[in-house]
């Protein structure tokens, strides 16, 4: 169901945003806002992204790793043509902002929108039932 989901409109709208010149302001943020929606969804089920760690300097405070959901061996991780999605993301994504900020600063609506899919990426592994009923109680 999550391939079917994010081949209809996650992909379709990760294309539109290769040439971010081409769009208005509101289909930017449009398709910016699906894919934030998207990524929210599935991001218990991306891995995490590559790179090399960058150790953190010395600090008072404790910093632990970020644990990702266990799932079972026979749920596989999604991945865009076999790259992490993660990485594919954030690369698009970085083109996007800096379109926005060398054309468009002034468009702060998809700002905001690229820097709440950031966030998504770094930081989010999935979506704890009290979250999920918050964003869904008004509906």
């Amino acid at each position: 169901l999550a391939h079917t989901i994010l081949d209809e409109f996650f992909y379709p709208e990760l294309e539109r945003l290769a040439d971010p010149s081409s769009l208005e302001k509101a289909r930017m943020l449009k398709s910016l806002e699906i894919v934030s929606s998207c990524l929210a969804g599935v991001s218990a089920a991306l891995p995490a992204l590559s790179g090399k760690l960058i150790p953190l300097t010395d600090s008072p405070a404790k910093v632990y790793p970020f644990h990702f959901v266990a799932a079972p061996a026979r749920v596989k991780a999604i991945t865009h043509k076999g790259k992490n999605l993660r990485d594919f993301v954030l690369e698009r994504l970085k083109s996007v902002a800096e379109f926005l900020l060398q054309h468009r600063e002034n468009d702060t609506k998809s700002l905001c929108a690229v820097c709440k899919i950031l966030h998504i990426l770094l930081f989010q592994r999935g979506i704890d039932r009290v979250r999920f009923r918050s964003c869904h109680y008004y509906y």
